[in-house]
């Protein structure tokens, strides 16, 4: 008796586990080509600068630049690896 039903256990689990065969679905897909657009912001311009009076240093890779203005006197100081320059407006 046991083994009937161990039998007949596995004939039911084969049974269960049989493979089904699944259609293949043969239509043809269209497919939508996107594209994207690409938006680039341009910077604006920097600002002019107007000359008052102060001075203003820069340091850079060539070397130094020193302007001074104080009313119409104006003083340019510029030091590079290559030669030095100074310069004195009244």
């Amino acid at each position: 008796m046991k083994k009937t039903m161990i039998v007949c256990a596995a004939l039911l689990v084969l049974a269960a586990c049989k493979k089904e065969e699944k259609e293949v679905d043969t239509t043809v897909m269209e497919t939508e080509t996107v594209t994207d657009t690409v938006v680039r912001e341009v910077p604006p311009p920097p600002p002019t600068v107007e000359e008052t009076d102060g001075t203003s240093v820069s340091v850079n890779a060539d070397g130094v630049s020193v302007d001074s203005k104080d009313g119409s006197n104006k003083t340019t100081v510029n030091v590079s690896k290559d030669n030095a320059e100074v310069d004195i407006k009244k």
